[in-house]
């Protein structure tokens, strides 16, 4: 029953309010939580053939892009795939996840999907599990990496800049000279 109540708490137009008001359970003549949120979701959420496609066009077009966190990318990829599962009775199974963020890598991945396609015809194979432990792996190399050279970078800008200031008052002092 508290469920039911924080789903009327929440409801801010007058539609959704009677949707769910007007739920009612077959085994249960009081309203029930969950055919109010099976009624909204059929009320909102559309299974027709347009959609269909477009959830489907979706999944294929998405790809990770070069400095997004890959277990992010996985995550929203495994979301889509539970929906088109969910909603339109499309299952894609983790193989073809992982098939899916190897293909979609950026470069900086490279070598790491070298080595996980080799993995992936041994006998232990590749878990989508064990896929975002390696990413992640490399990923927060990769930021490490990235912040040591932008500091790396600050030093020298900043040693250039004082180096140059030196020789701006040097040059500066020897034209007042003459």
């Amino acid at each position: 029953m508290m469920l039911y109540s924080d789903l009327l708490l929440s409801m801010e137009d007058t539609v959704c309010l009677s949707i769910v008001d007007m739920a009612r359970s077959n085994d249960h003549p009081q309203v029930c939580f969950r055919t109010s949120l099976k009624k909204l979701k059929e009320k909102f959420e559309s299974t027709s053939q347009a959609a269909r496609c477009e959830i489907k066009l979706e999944y294929e077009s998405m790809k990770m892009k070069s400095h997004e966190d890959p277990e992010m990318f996985i995550n929203n990829l495994e979301k889509l795939s539970r929906r088109m599962n969910e909603d339109f009775d499309m299952k894609i199974i983790d193989e073809e996840i992982i098939t899916k963020v190897l293909k979609t890598l950026p470069r900086e991945y490279e070598s790491l999907v070298d080595s996980l396609q080799v993995q992936m015809d041994t006998e232990k194979g590749v878990t989508l599990d064990n896929l975002k432990e390696q990413l992640r792996s490399k990923f927060q190399r990769m930021k490490k990496n990235e912040t040591r050279t932008r500091r790396h970078e600050t030093i020298l800008n900043t040693g250039m800049a004082v180096k140059q200031k030196r020789v701006y008052k040097t040059t500066k002092k020897n034209k007042e000279d003459k």
